[in-house]
This record gives structure tokens, C-alpha cells and sequence, in this order.
């Protein structure tokens, strides 16, 4: 579990740069910049956890299923990012409340499938 904490906290700040490009430098609208910053976390947190947390192998297999477990939360990371944006919250406190939500879904997600019979 702490393995897990540590890929998302790096995956999270990676997140929030993302998204924080996005919107200050970059002029991308809040929804946009939340795709891109989800990309990049999910990359890591791929990684991450395969290697780390799972102490499983990178391949075709593991990607499907991670990349399956993560289109629900892809769903899930849109549908707060234009709710609260909508109802005119900040693009920070939009990403922590991703940070909380998100998480959960993929943790027991992968726990019960990706990488079932794999957790340490």
C-alpha cells in the first residue's frame, strides 16, 4: 500500500504540472488541460505500479487491463473537472478532489483485476 501511495503522490504532482501548464501557460481550457495531466499521470502510475507496487512485468497483458481499469477513471476524472468547473471552482482544488476520487477507483480496480493474485 505505502507503494502505491508513493507512485500517486508522484503521479499527482506530475498531474498538477500538467494541468497547471495547461491552463496558465498554455490557455487550454480546464477540461483539455485535465485530459493531458491525466495522460501523464497514468503513464507514470502505469509504470509505477507494475514494477513497484505489483512487482509485476510491463507487457501487453498488464497494459490492457491497467488501460481498462483507467478509462473508468478517466470517465470518472472528466466528469469532476466539468462539474466543478461549471460551478466556477478553481482548477487546483478541481485537481485535489481528483486526487481523492480517482485513486480509490483505480486502486481497487487494479487490486481486483490488472494485477489480481500480484498484490505484495
Amino acid at each position: 500500500m505505502l507503494a502505491f501511495l508513493a507512485v500517486g503522490a508522484v503521479s499527482s504532482i506530475a498531474y498538477l504540472a500538467v494541468m497547471s501548464a495547461g491552463r496558465g501557460w498554455l490557455g487550454l481550457s480546464i477540461t483539455i488541460s485535465a485530459f493531458f495531466a491525466f495522460c501523464m499521470g497514468t503513464a507514470i502510475s502505469y509504470l509505477g505500479n507494475t514494477l513497484f507496487t505489483f512487482r509485476s512485468k510491463v507487457n501487453g497483458g498488464t497494459l490492457a487491463r491497467f488501460l481498462s481499469v483507467v478509462v473508468a477513471g478517466l470517465v470518472v476524472n472528466q466528469a469532476i473537472a466539468y462539474g466543478l468547473n461549471e460551478v466556477g471552482v478553481h482548477y487546483f482544488f478541481i485537481a485535489l478532489t481528483v486526487f481523492v476520487v480517482v485513486p480509490v477507483i483505480n486502486f481497487i480496480g487494479h487490486s481486483i483485476f490488472t494485477y489480481r493474485g500480484k498484490r505484495q
